[in-house]
């Protein structure tokens, strides 16, 4: 079952909307510039690499050159002696050399992991359709977001009355004159935790003070009204199996003509503490429930 139907996404007749059009246009512009900073950097890098091997090889000729004031066999002696001993370091420094050059390598192939995440989302993170009554809902767990929007199937039926619940949820903001941040996306949309830390630390906070908490701003109601666009950004986590926590946070989200998102307040925040364990997927959708259900309170 497919407790919500995306029926935002309609793909028959895309490539003819202009709207479709115009966001493919910035989307390819931004790829675009992406890619030239990447080169960019890559040149650079390449440049301190060939610019840091010169010293090296200097290094190795002094090494191989023999003493011009040596005389006789006593020089040479210590020359050969010399030799030897530069032999062996040149033996450990190559070693140290292989094993710095490795874990730099792997460091690297990390980091790109790490902006490759980041990046995918960088263009999504910023393009909002309107800058007026729109929402975004992000989830820090991919089958979460993969299940409420429709393109995953859910096994565990215990779960099932929370999705349900959620959905009903989003029903009722779309109903009440709120629409996503864009035409064509997902209810629910998953991002890295490095795009998530704020909900994540909520989460965490739960979990260390063992109980509810929670944060409402004190003019919430006017800002609502205003039509700002929000942002809801959930987390739910799970520590050795024993305790659960979620943490969620609301914000009003200004938006300029462009699409790009600018100041951020925070109108809601909390978390919920659980004494017992549970699935990571369970902590997450229980942090998206109890998100939307503190929102449709107070519009």
């Amino acid at each position: 079952m497919k407790p919500y139907i995306n029926d935002f996404l309609i793909k028959k007749g895309l490539p003819q909307d202009p709207r479709y059009l115009g966001w493919m246009k910035k989307k390819e512009a931004w790829k675009k510039k992406k890619e030239e900073e990447r080169k960019t950097r890559q040149e650079e890098e390449k440049r301190k690499k060939e610019g840091g091997g010169g010293g090296g090889k200097d290094e190795t000729e002094r090494r191989a050159g023999t003493n011009p004031g040596g005389e006789g066999g006593h020089d040479n002696k210590n020359n050969s002696n010399n030799n030897n001993s530069n032999n062996n370091k040149d033996n450990t420094n190559t070693d140290e050399k292989k094993e710095e050059e490795g874990q730099k390598e792997e460091k690297e192939e990390e980091e790109k992991e790490e902006t490759k995440k980041v990046e995918k989302f960088d263009f999504e993170k910023c393009v909002w359709a309107n800058n007026r009554r729109c929402f975004k809902i992000t989830v820090g767990n991919s089958s979460t977001a993969g299940i409420i929007s429709g393109h995953e199937k859910l096994t565990i039926e215990h779960l099932r009355p929370h999705c349900i619940r959620i959905a009903n949820q989003i029903d009722k903001l779309i109903n009440g004159g709120w629409s996503l941040y864009h035409w064509a996306a997902d209810p629910v949309v998953w991002v890295p935790r490095e795009l998530n830390h704020k909900a994540d630390s909520l989460c965490n906070k739960s979990m260390d003070i063992k109980q509810e908490h929670r944060y409402i701003h004190p003019h919430i109601d006017k800002i609502i009204r205003t039509g700002f666009n929000l942002k809801l950004c959930t987390d739910g986590g799970v520590r050795g199996g024993k305790t659960s926590g979620t943490g969620w946070v609301i914000y009003a989200v200004q938006v300029d003509d462009v699409g790009a998102e600018g100041k951020h307040v925070a109108v809601i925040e909390g978390g919920v503490y659980y004494d017992r364990g549970m699935s990571s997927l369970e902590a997450e959708i229980r942090a998206l429930e109890e998100a939307l259900t503190c929102l449709g309170m107070d519009l």
